[in-house]
């Protein structure tokens, strides 16, 4: 995991990621209350999360010793662990994430089909599975054979920030302890499927209630 054929792919495909996620941004696509996605044109946007899902996946195409021991979810899980999860998953869970979404009016919104909201939603999940195994799974463990594990976590973290530069300077700042849990439960309970719970977990209660803003108000209730 740690030659250097295997660290240029990686960074080959981070850096891919990067230029995506910006040029996303610069078709005003990267996210539902983008301005193209407000205008009810979602081609874009579902390019992009096919486009990412595509490049995360390939170096498992590439490598032959890949860490797939981090795709099993642990047989035992103690009391301590458990209990710091929990913990960990009540304050995404709880945190005022409404405060922090960006006011949109809702007269701007050109309504999406359920079909299509289906299509975001689906992709969205795999984007995060799979940014979740090239980020901390492929990416930390490389990192962290690499340069030691402080060091290892370190840049991961940095690494993760910077695919963020698009975004705001507050999701960019929340990057850095989202970073270091998710890095710190990969290393660990050895699998990164924390780290994929969580992440989903914040796409329900920051990015669900922005999505559902696009369907009519008879079926908002209804998902």
């Amino acid at each position: 995991m740690q030659n250097t054929s295997t660290i240029i792919l990686l960074s080959s495909v981070w850096l891919a990621l990067v230029l995506l996620f910006a040029w996303a941004k610069k078709m005003k696509s990267e996210t539902v209350f983008s301005e193209t996605v407000l205008r009810g044109t979602w081609k874009t946007i579902h390019m992009m999360h096919l486009s990412a899902i595509l490049a995360m996946l390939f170096p498992a195409l590439m490598i032959h010793q890949l860490p797939t021991f981090l795709l099993i979810f642990p047989d035992r899980i103690s009391l301590e662990k458990t209990l710091v999860f929990l913990a960990c998953f009540a304050t995404i869970g709880l945190f005022p994430w409404k405060n922090l979404r960006p006011q949109v009016d809702r007269n701007t919104i050109e309504p999406a089909s359920p079909a299509q909201i289906s299509l975001h939603v689906f992709q969205r999940i795999v984007f995060l599975i799979s940014y979740e195994w090239f980020v901390r799974g492929l990416l930390l463990i490389t990192c962290c054979s690499w340069l030691g594990m402080a060091w290892g976590v370190i840049i991961n973290t940095v690494l993760y920030v910077v695919l963020h530069v698009h975004k705001d300077k507050k999701e960019m700042l929340g990057c850095i302890p989202f970073g270091l849990l998710l890095c710190a439960f990969t290393i660990w309970w050895q699998t990164i499927w924390p780290a994929i719970i969580f992440h989903l977990q914040l796409a329900i209660v920051n990015e669900w209630p922005d999505v559902q803003q696009f369907l009519p108000p008879s079926k908002r209730t209804a998902l």
